[in-house]
């Protein structure tokens, strides 16, 4: 930041405004240090110790309302993640965001008090798969975060889609030369309507367009 205000009074010829008046480079170099100085201890013994009460109080009124720790929320960039216990087992509730006072594309994996896995409900549709194994009527299945189990038939259902494993632009066009509307984030669940060589045609968030897709988990329709 100190370059580019030198670069700004370069261009601008204020420096030699201030040559004038007696102001050399040495003291426009102090001036600028002593500042940073003083913001920098202002941050150091102030802000972050206001902070840091900020998160104890926090703490405080949350353990008030949770004191037997057995429910626990947090928000990070990967959804929102709540855990339970209920009869016993541990409930780890995982949704991609919020709308009103609903969770969506909801995961819910119960462990017992060991943390062994007993069962993953899905409450997201159109959720990619993969069949590793099937028995008779059953199917066991693995999704896009290793989670593996088995599934009646009946709760399975063909769909078009894939899980994004790095941010994709949407354009309006299957060419990298049409103009880009949106962008789909990591993670993103997206809806295949039709493919022409990698270049399929989504639909996300109420956005129609095109993506080419090249690191993605599921299988792209023929």
């Amino acid at each position: 930041s100190t370059q580019f205000f030198i670069i700004t009074l370069i261009e601008k010829n204020e420096l030699m405004i201030l040559k004038n008046f007696g102001i050399d480079n040495f003291k426009i170099i102090s001036l600028i240090a002593s500042v940073s100085f003083v913001v920098s201890l202002f941050l150091v013994l102030f802000f972050y110790n206001f902070s840091a009460q900020l998160k104890h109080i926090y703490l405080d009124i949350k353990n008030d309302f949770a004191t037997d720790n057995k429910y626990l929320a947090v928000i990070t960039e990967n959804g929102i993640w709540i855990k339970d216990e209920i009869n016993d087992n541990i409930n780890i509730i995982n949704a991609s965001s919020i709308k009103g006072e609903n969770l969506r594309k909801v995961v819910i994996t119960e462990f017992d008090q060991n943390f062994n896995p007993i069962k993953y409900i899905y409450l997201k549709k159109y959720l990619p798969i993969k069949v590793i194994d099937k028995k008779e009527n059953f199917r066991r299945i693995i999704d896009h975060k290793h989670n593996s189990g088995w599934v009646h038939t009946s709760q399975l259902k063909k769909s078009s889609s894939v899980v994004l494993n790095k941010k994709q632009l949407i354009f309006t066009k299957p060419s990298k030369f049409s103009e880009p509307i949106a962008v789909a984030e990591t993670g993103k669940l997206i809806l295949i309507t039709k493919c022409k060589n990698n270049w399929c045609k989504t639909t996300s968030d109420n956005i129609s367009g095109w993506i080419l897709f090249d690191d993605y988990w599921g299988k792209l329709p023929n």
